[in-house]
């Protein structure tokens, strides 16, 4: 765990602060605004706690009641006056209280109480978003170049300065001026400043983008033995931060930065490290032993949740030099789905509904799980929930929710599988009006998105001309697609176009192996092609043999009859991803 010790300067007294958790924080707010007054206003936090004498804040390492707190704020107290506007701050539903925080924080300030200076140009940079305002800009300028005149050596604020400078927030535009102020942040020699230095380069960030000076002040920071700069230098040669700037991949850099990082103490480097071996990426190669043992060295936390799933599929699936442990994978998949993670809450949705935990199937469970992941926004989890409201299983049976539910996740995510269960709705009027039209738009929307049942199912369509006109050579070019994506009713389907010669030439070796291919899976429709003469022409519209309308009217029916189990194979997000 990595504790950033803030400048005195913050009034920070115990900040605790780990990658696992602010990694993503950092690469955000790094690169989107004034760095510093940002890095300032999140470090300084107030713990509230409620007790039976109502809110209390931390004043001189007490906590006293509010109201005590601005009686000794309006005595001219300055620690009191920065800490009551430090509560007003986090009361996002208490009114007025954005006022009142500047209220305290201006007259601190006006005091010369430089913590106050720094964290009231923060709060009146944060205002002018989304749009500028150029007094509050200019305001928030003053005070940080009044904090520095107190304390000239800050590089914090130094760094506001020359972000203030080169876009033109309240000062003059000044790109010269921005890089002496740059010029005198280097010269501190701070790990922390060349690492704030690397991210203020970076693309779409507070100074120019330079991906050559990225790489610079971030090998600087690391070499200064700041950890979270190695981790991040680490992930860089892994191509897995400041994505798009021209860095080769380098894993061989990266695990040294990496390990090191670890090594000193930050332990978001072991979840890297088993991600990058997981997942077999940023030249890594995939190496499941080495993701479980970098895995299992990865902190308790909440921030480690996503860490603890994918270690849970190892011990489920087992690995060259281990059996699977399934009670071990079990206790993994809950603990990381009651932290949160969503691909977990699937996990335990899909054990639920395997009887996997207990002794029969728990389909009330399952829901449970499932509805939690789809509202963490899991696209698959939305599309199980929709499928179970739509059979009633574990719930009362509502197709109207489950078009509903169908409908979100292929609006917000485009989730191929809903898409193509929103095709059987619209196509046999599950809680909706039959509207063959919508069904085949909803099976070309799939189709395109890869979902070989999809492709099946609009090659039917355009076959019968269902919801549109007849397309023959659609339909063999959409069967065809099914069939090498290795579904056995795309085998059945395309075997028969190519053997009767249906919307092409006949093709009778690519037939005749296609439908072998799709017998030898046990769909034994596929022999009733093989048993017949195949075509020695195109056939027609109006000379298709019957043979092939029938077997379209089976593999519709066939396709049609998975309503009844429409949930895709138990095992899936449980094995290794």
């Amino acid at each position: 765990m990595l504790y950033i010790h803030a400048n005195s300067k913050c009034n920070i007294r115990m900040t605790k602060f780990s990658l696992e958790s602010g990694f993503l924080f950092l690469r955000r707010f790094l690169t989107m605004a004034v760095s510093m007054l940002w890095f300032c206003w999140v470090l300084t936090t107030v713990s509230l706690v409620q007790g039976d004498d109502g809110t209390l804040v931390p004043l001189r390492g007490k906590e006293i009641p509010l109201d005590q707190a601005i009686s000794l704020a309006s005595d001219g107290d300055l620690d009191a006056q920065y800490h009551v506007a430090l509560y007003y701050s986090m009361q996002k539903k208490v009114p007025d209280a954005v006022q009142n925080g500047l209220y305290w924080l201006r007259r601190a300030s006006m005091a010369g109480y430089v913590p106050a200076m720094e964290h009231l140009a923060s709060t009146l940079f944060s205002l002018t978003f989304p749009r500028h305002d150029t007094l509050l800009e200019a305001e928030a300028a003053g005070w940080i170049q009044k904090a520095l005149a107190l304390d000239p050596n800050n590089w914090e604020n130094m760094m506001t300065i020359a972000s203030f400078y080169h876009h033109g927030w309240g000062l003059s535009k000044d790109e010269q001026l921005a890089k002496e102020w740059e010029e005198k942040v280097i010269q501190t020699g701070e790990a922390r400043a060349f690492l704030y230095l690397a991210f203020s380069h970076a693309r779409k960030s507070t100074l120019v983008h330079e991906p050559e000076k990225v790489m610079y002040f971030l090998k600087k920071a690391a070499e200064g033995d700041n950890i979270i700069a190695q981790v991040l230098l680490g992930l860089y040669y892994a191509g897995e931060t400041f994505k798009g700037d021209p860095i080769p991949l380098d894993p061989e850099q990266s695990r040294f930065w990496l390990e090191k990082g670890f090594h000193g103490g930050e332990r978001g480097a072991a979840t890297q490290l088993g991600k990058l071996y997981y997942y077999g990426i940023g030249g890594y190669p995939r190496d499941l032993v080495k993701a479980r043992d970098w895995l299992e060295q990865t902190s308790d936390s909440k921030f480690t949740k996503n860490a603890k799933y994918l270690l849970a599929t190892i011990y489920w699936s087992g690995t060259q030099d281990m059996l699977p442990d399934k009670d071990k994978a079990v206790a993994l998949f809950r603990k990381s789905a009651e932290q949160g993670d969503a691909y977990a809450q699937f996990a335990m949705g899909q054990l639920y509904r395997g009887g996997l935990i207990g002794d029969k199937p728990d389909m009330a469970q399952a829901v449970i799980w499932y509805r939690q992941s789809a509202k963490k926004e899991f696209p698959l989890a939305m599309t199980m929930l929709g499928l179970m409201y739509l059979r009633g299983d574990g719930v009362a049976a509502n197709p109207q929710e489950a078009d509903f539910i169908l409908r979100a996740a292929v609006t917000l995510f485009e989730e191929t599988h809903a898409m193509y269960w929103l095709g059987i709705l619209y196509q046999e009027g599950l809680g909706v009006e039959k509207n063959p039209a919508e069904a085949r738009a909803r099976f070309l929307q799939g189709a395109e998105a890869g979902d070989p049942r999809a492709m099946v199912k609009l090659s039917l369509d355009l076959f019968d001309g269902k919801g549109g006109p007849q397309e023959l050579s659609l339909a063999v070019h959409w069967a065809k697609k099914a069939a090498e994506k290795g579904l056995n009713f795309g085998y059945c389907w395309a075997g028969t176009l190519l053997h009767f010669g249906v919307g092409t030439p006949p093709d009778p070796e690519q037939s005749r192996t296609w439908l072998r291919q799709g017998s030898d899976t046990g769909l034994t429709l596929c022999n009733r092609a093989l048993q017949a003469e195949s075509a020695h022409a195109p056939s027609t519209k109006e000379t298709i043999p019957p043979l092939v309308h029938a077997v379209a009217g089976e593999l519709s029916q066939l396709l049609n009859a998975a309503i009844e189990q429409p949930y895709p194979d138990v095992s899936f997000h449980l094995n290794v991803l």
